[in-house]
């Protein structure tokens, strides 16, 4: 269905109770705070709710595919416009012209009064993992969190906290215990942490829609589908622990996969996933058998490929020589692959200052 620039992007209904998401696009060649801002305000137009004549035109279209019963919903909302504004949630889309990047999210967002939740959905958004682990651990640290501080205050006919502040509490550290599981499972790979993270966060969903409590149901929805997509995507899953068609991979190579990893995961941004134009390649690094030629425009990902063909060689306890056709561009080289190799004990060098480098 095509975007009309203010779009229902998904509906549930569930009972009597029908929630929205409304949905705004922008395309352009960089993702400015101007962008952002008139993508906002589209997002607010028709008081924040979808536009009747996008209502109209997606229960037509339904009734075209025979899927009468939900045409029927979307023409009931377009005709009465008995949509309240906590049932519309926000989301918006935007595209560059330019390579891969870690978020379209906005560092002026998080100045905004975020609840905790969102402000950790914003840091998930944004990559920024060691940021959400600081988070984590602030919320879930915190004695006023705790269920004997909870008791407490409910027992307390003094203190305003009712029962629905109790459940908002206890959804929210629900949600922070499931990122918890998450970000160590990112950091050590262990599968069984993280499906016990999509486990938690598909019950909170269930919880939350339960209680009617919309605004929890949106972050950890969101937060399931881009926890799903950063794992798949993560080093731990992309970069073979076997030796695929060549044979065995050598003893060393389990400590410094595990080792690059590690590093990689703790950098701010962390590099722990790799980008579309990468996965293929990052399967076959480790095949010593197979020849690569890597044609990618520039910031497309090359290095980390390059990479990753240096630790597979490294585990072989070989030399690895890496060309560029400029010396500026070498010495920029070496910095980045210092970086990388340095703490695995294999620091790259210029082999005319440094004849026996390793």
């Amino acid at each position: 269905m095509p975007m009309h620039g203010n779009d229902v992007i998904a509906i549930e209904q569930k009972g009597g109770s029908v929630r929205i998401l409304k949905g705004e696009s922008k395309s352009a060649g960089t993702v400015s705070e101007a962008t952002m801002k008139g993508a906002a305000e589209g997002l607010d137009r028709d008081d924040g709710r979808p536009n009747p004549s996008t209502l109209a035109f997606i229960a037509k279209r339904l009734y075209e595919a025979g899927r009468d019963v939900e045409g029927k919903v979307f023409e009931d909302l377009q005709a009465n416009g008995a949509i309240a504004a906590k049932d519309v949630q926000h989301l918006i889309f935007t595209f560059a012209g330019k390579a891969r990047s870690y978020s379209m999210l906005p560092p002026s967002a998080l100045d905004k009064n975020l609840a905790s939740s969102e402000r950790a959905l914003a840091f998930l958004l944004r990559r920024d993992l060691l940021a959400l682990r600081e988070l984590i651990l602030s919320w879930l640290g915190r004695a006023e969190h705790s269920d004997e501080a909870v008791a407490q205050r409910l027992a307390n006919a003094d203190d305003e906290f009712g029962p629905e502040d109790a459940v908002v509490l206890a959804l929210t550290t629900t949600y922070f215990r499931a990122l918890g599981l998450a970000d160590t499972a990112l950091l050590t790979g262990e599968r069984a942490r993280y499906e016990a993270a999509i486990g938690a966060l598909a019950k909170l969903i269930a919880a939350s829609g339960d209680v009617g409590n919309v605004p929890i149901w949106w972050v950890a929805t969101l937060t399931i589908h881009l926890l799903r997509d950063l794992w798949d995507q993560c080093l731990h899953i992309q970069l073979p622990d076997d030796g695929g068609p060549s044979g065995d991979l050598p003893n060393r190579w389990a400590d410094l996969r595990r080792d690059f990893i590690a590093q990689l995961a703790v950098r701010r941004p962390p590099h722990i996933d790799l980008w579309p134009s990468q996965l293929e390649a990052a399967q076959r690094s480790v095949d010593t058998t197979d020849d690569l030629v890597i044609a990618l425009p520039t910031s497309a990902g090359k290095t980390k490929i390059a990479e990753l063909c240096i630790l597979r060689t490294l585990a072989d306890e070989k030399r690895v020589v890496y060309v560029t056709p400029l010396r500026a561009l070498s010495a920029q080289v070496e910095r980045v692959l210092a970086r990388t190799f340095a703490p695995l004990g294999a620091a790259p060098a210029d082999p005319d200052i440094c004849p026996t480098a390793r």
